[in-house]
């Protein structure tokens, strides 16, 4: 007979000797069982799996509870003809010989391959994903920290092979179709490789693929500006140049030539806001009748501006937003039902990597499965009538142009109507009942355009004109009168929203923002349309009205908007989001310990009292509250109860009376205040601007804030009285424009501040009046990245930081002694959230927030 066999990177699955699948009971059965077969000798103590698994029982619960999954165990796999799995005796638990873990064999092969690029090769195929990734247990975050740290572990020895590989390949001249492979593997892992984006690059050059090697380069050039707030190597920008100016001349470069593309990977300049879309010049015979033209077009714009500002659209007001919960792993994608009650996601559930279409009921978490492919559905669209999808299946994992496929919602039922001419995936949305807006490329290296599709018959015709060296067109929406919206990517980084009417003519461009936009839809009127785009300098989510003007922002920058769908008969949309999960956990000489007060998944920013109180946000009851307990190994209660709002950055005040905040209200970011017993709320600010990051003043009679007032950031200070009747204060600024988020000294004497995307972080003595300039600031240190501006503290005479300048889950927790300069090491910053920032506790260990990245949808409810 053979082994019993565990899977635990990717997909976690049981099988007996003979293959049989094994469904267990229970989660914490399988995370048994995994533990034991990590081990030294396949044995761990009863009392460590106890402490494990069931963390919150008392010794003798745990030891019942063991026993109980042991029982359950054998009950199950005694019955295959095979050695006996399991054996155990009063103090441990051992399983036998005949097991095998493909943790284990992917270990040993990656220690056995050296530098055999076909022994390396095979081996690295055998990591198929992360480690347990499949398994979430509840109550456990000890098992949760040893997954964390095999994980990551496995992950490493992963990376290193795979470079080890790309190293081994890169000196075989010429380079093959393998090391792109490679390459690709690798980036997936370690998405700031530089060496490995170069391996990309070069090997769709060697195919011949330049527009794919400038996109990628693009792509990667944005991804490090906005992460980490660098630029590429100047290997990698020499590569981009070359291959640049390869396809310009046809294969030679020349450096006289004029660039269609500069080192920066920009497109030509777009046209302006309101213009219609690019025509051919004309003849210049016409050339006298332009100075008529132009008078009376100004004539015409004094009047339109005139009307516009008396009758200027509103954009929708949230009403409500509310958290969709659902155990299915989210891909996102949503598409939200004409009534508002259902919403098609791409998901799969945690056991399984198979990705397809659910309906989520609003309200309820049964999810109803709508397919059943090998392959990956995606991109639904909700028919006019309400009763149908349309939606995209992959063919050979995308490598192949995607098929289009039509389905009958309650029957579903489903039919393929069309495939796509380049794309492997394309979104999509309903013209009408008979034709199918898409985006695709008549070559792949042609821009994405939008087509027109008959869903009865399948013939196609474009509709849409992108300028060359863009990206091209992409997430058409469709209005009740029959208007096409859609962003148009001039590069990775940059984008703008157009409309066309249904022939594809009278194109109109809405915004000229020149951030991303990775989301739109039409609101309920048609007047005007929501977008996600990071125009703000976050990922929020706003309105323009469809006949142009000045962008209007829904939301604040806490949630990293996606994509976004609207009812078209309800006063409702669905928002994906990407959100960091956090726990609370304590740093103790460089390990992790769990709190009581934090059980997860949702706590984030603390904050620590003068008497060693712990005070934090959690959306554990289903909306952001404050949450706080005496002391981190006690338990929290709630203290407010708020409706509809996204809370950040709460702080004690130093007499330990009040804590303030900032939350995000009716479309608008201010700054609160509460009594500590979560009475007294009260509204500190009401500004346009977002104010975040309160700091208390040592006296308790002021705050200082940040805020972007003036269009700028800078900091601020904001006087406080705590009559029954307080008058609205007027906050000053405390600082020139330039610095953003802050800590205070102790004593309040000194500021210490970040500038928004520099690295380092700095300080300035707390001038009496509003100093002109920040001369006399020193840089305390300077290779703190950007994207970690949320991750750090003072406390007495040290600064605490994370020292990441790669952004990846890497990296140290350090202490720097301000008096000395001295700077040590004092634990690990992987899986440290970026979202959250961490606090010092009052005996010297950090409270910090281990993260896990998720997809949310929330659903936001407009006033009527």
């Amino acid at each position: 007979m053979g082994n019993w066999t565990l899977s635990l990177l990717g997909r976690n699955e049981l099988r007996a000797p003979d293959g049989t699948p094994i469904s267990l009971p229970t989660r914490k059965s399988f995370a048994l069982l995994a533990y034991l077969a990590c081990s030294p000798e396949r044995a761990a103590a009863r009392a460590r799996l106890a402490a494990l698994l069931w963390e919150n029982a008392d010794a003798e619960q745990g030891r019942l509870h063991v026993r109980k999954v042991l029982w359950t165990l054998r009950k199950q796999l005694d019955g295959f003809d095979a050695e006996t799995p399991i054996s155990a005796d009063v103090d441990s638990i051992r399983l036998g010989q005949n097991w095998s873990a493909d943790s284990a064999i992917f270990e040993a092969a990656v220690a056995s391959a050296g530098d055999d690029p076909a022994l390396l090769d095979a081996a690295c195929t055998l990591y198929t994903g992360d480690f347990l990734s499949d398994l979430a247990l509840r109550n456990a975050p000890a098992f949760d920290e040893w997954v964390a740290i095999e994980r990551q572990r496995l992950r490493n020895i992963a990376i290193w092979a795979l470079r080890r590989l790309l190293d081994l390949q890169d000196a075989r001249q010429p380079a093959d179709a393998s090391t792109l492979a490679t390459a690709l593997r690798l980036v997936t892992l370690d998405p700031y490789d530089e060496k490995a984006h170069r391996a990309i690059m070069d090997g769709h050059r060697r195919q011949r693929r330049a527009a794919a090697a400038i996109a990628h380069y693009q792509d990667f050039r944005s991804r490090l500006a906005g992460d980490l707030g660098v630029e590429p190597e100047a290997e990698t920008t020499a590569l981009f140049e070359d291959i640049a100016g390869r396809r310009r001349t046809g294969g030679t470069p020349q450096a006289e030539s004029k660039p269609v593309l500069d080192s920066a990977g920009r497109a030509p300049p777009p046209v302006q806001p309101g213009s219609e879309m690019a025509r051919p010049a004309q003849p210049l015979a016409r050339k006298r009748r332009w100075p008529w033209i132009a008078s009376l077009l100004v004539i015409g714009a004094l009047g339109a501006a005139g009307w516009y500002a008396i009758d200027r659209p509103k954009a929708p007001r949230v009403a409500r937003l509310s958290p969709i919960e659902t155990e299915l792993v989210v891909s996102g994608r949503p598409a939200l039902s004409n009534d508002g009650t259902r919403v098609i996601v791409t998901a799969r559930p945690r056991s399984s990597d198979n990705v397809d279409l659910y309906m989520l009921s609003l309200g309820s978490a049964q999810a109803r499965r709508l397919t059943d492919a090998p392959e990956v559905d995606d991109n639904a669209a909700w028919s006019p009538a309400g009763t149908e999808i349309a939606f995209t299946r992959t063919v050979d994992g995308g490598r192949k142009p995607c098929t289009i496929h039509v389905m009958t919602v309650a029957a579903a039922t489903e039919r393929a109507i069309g495939r796509c001419l380049t794309a492997g995936t394309a979104a999509l949305a309903w013209a009408d009942p008979r034709h199918l807006l898409f985006t695709d490329a008549a070559n792949s290296d042609d821009p994405l355009r939008l087509y027109l599709m008959d869903i009865e018959s399948g013939a196609t015709r474009s509709l849409s004109e992108p300028p060359a060296g863009s990206f091209g067109d992409d997430f058409p929406q469709i209005s009740s009168s029959g208007r096409i919206a859609f962003a148009r990517q001039f590069g990775a980084n940059r984008a703008d929203v157009f409309t066309l009417d249904a022939r594809g003519d009278k194109g109109r461009r809405l915004t000229q923002d020149s951030g991303t936009v990775s989301g739109l839809a039409w609101d309920r009127s048609g007047d005007g349309l929501f977008y996600a785009s990071t125009r703000g300098g976050d990922a929020g989510l706003w309105w323009i009205a469809a006949r142009g003007g000045q962008p209007q922002r829904i939301s604040s920058g806490l949630l990293d908007y996606r994509r976004v769908s609207q009812a078209r008969d309800a006063n409702r949309a669905v928002v994906e989001t990407a959100l960091d999960s956090n726990r609370l956990m304590r740093l103790v000489d460089g390990r992790l310990q769990s709190i009581r007060a934090s059980t997860g998944p949702s706590d984030r920013f603390p904050s620590i009292g003068p008497q060693g109180q712990i005070l934090f946000v959690s959306r554990r009851s289903g909306e952001d509250q404050l949450w706080s307990a005496d002391r981190s190994d006690a338990p929290a209660r709630q203290l407010t109860h708020g409706d509809g709002w996204q809370l950040s950055d709460p702080v004690w005040s130093p007499d330990g009376q009040w804590i303030a905040f900032a939350a995000m209200r009716d479309g608008m970011s201010d700054l609160y205040l509460v009594n500590a017993d979560g009475s007294q709320l009260r509204r500190l600010t009401a500004d346009a601007s977002e104010d975040s990051g309160p700091q208390w003043a040592s006296d308790s009679r002021s705050i200082f804030f940040s805020s972007r007032r003036g269009g700028q950031s800078r900091i601020w200070r904001l006087p406080i009285t705590f009559a029954a009747d307080p008058r609205p204060q007027a906050a000053v600024p405390v600082t020139p424009p330039g610095p953003g988020d802050f800590r205070l000294s102790p004593d309040g004497h000194t500021l210490f501040y970040l500038y928004p995307g520099r690295a380092g972080i700095w300080s300035h003595a707390l001038p009496p009046a509003l100093p002109a300039t920040t001369a006399g600031e020193r840089l305390l240190v300077k290779d703190f990245a950007p994207s970690d501006w949320r991750n750090w503290a003072i406390d007495g005479d040290y600064l605490y930081y994370a020292a990441r300048p790669t952004a990846l889950p890497f990296g140290t927790l350090r202490r720097h002694h301000l008096p000395s300069g001295r700077d040590e090491a004092i634990g690990s910053a992987a899986d440290l959230s970026r979202a959250s920032p961490f606090a010092v506790a009052r005996d010297g260990s950090l409270i910090v927030p281990v993260r896990a990245l998720e997809i949310r949808l929330f659903a936001i409810d407009w006033e009527q």
